[in-house]
């Protein structure tokens, strides 16, 4: 479970994750029931009222293979997009699904989504899910009897620490987003300096003339005025 969303597996026609989203209306930006409640507790209400139920969403997918465990990949300020991990016993392996692919709000009765529906990532169900090379965090490694695998943030909001254990261990970094917050390989340091110390230069010459220029032209207006009849 994370943020609004829970996923569990279970073997029906083929290995089936379902995934469901719980909001408090079916209405877009409407609280629903608790739209003019400053806070409310299920724990604390009059004893003939029940709790307002959520609004749940759900898409089911099938899969190649079972699943074993779950987990959540976690960032620092939860901004990056995340990845659902998951054990695969059969091929002694670590799948990271995306968030978006899993995404409940999938398109069923259309192909083509709506500008905003582009914009959030959205797009047609499909049934079948196939898993992509590039989701296997262990890569070509093979880990065998997983029991847990956990998820932690780093300084970097593109970054967490993958660490699973049990028969084999295994740790790895995962960037679901990629590293948008981290410089390439190709960055050229020396390169920023040398613009900054130019444009630094640039400002302490170009400076003095800008209030020389200012002075004349109060200097000239003053003098119009002056001989004005």
């Amino acid at each position: 479970m994370s943020e609004n969303w829970f996923v569990y597996s279970f073997f029906g026609d083929g290995d089936q994750p379902v995934i469901s989203e719980l909001y408090e209306s079916s209405i877009p930006n409407d609280r629903g029931p608790l739209d003019y409640a400053a806070d409310f507790s299920s724990l604390n209400g009059a004893s003939d009222a029940s709790p307002p139920l959520p609004h749940v969403i759900s898409q089911a997918i099938i899969i190649p293979e079972p699943i074993s465990h779950m987990a959540v990949t976690q960032t620092r300020q939860g901004i990056t997009t995340r990845q659902l991990l998951c054990t695969l016993p059969e091929s002694s392996s670590i799948v990271g699904i995306p968030r978006p692919v899993l995404d409940p709000r999938r398109l069923v009765d259309r192909v083509d989504p709506t500008a905003s529906e582009a914009e959030e990532g959205l797009f047609r169900y499909a049934p079948l899910l196939e898993f992509d090379g590039k989701w296997f965090i262990t890569h070509a490694r093979d880990v065998s009897d997983i029991k847990t695998v956990l998820s932690e943030p780093t300084l970097l909001e593109s970054t967490n620490l993958i660490f699973a254990f049990g028969g084999d261990i295994f740790g790895t970094r995962a960037t679901p987003s990629q590293a948008c917050d981290a410089l390439g390989k190709s960055f050229s340091r020396l390169q920023l300096v040398l613009t900054v110390v130019a444009l630094a230069i640039g400002v302490a010459f170009l400076a003095p003339m800008s209030i020389q220029f200012k002075i004349k032209t109060l200097l000239v207006a003053a003098y119009r005025s002056n001989d004005a009849p």
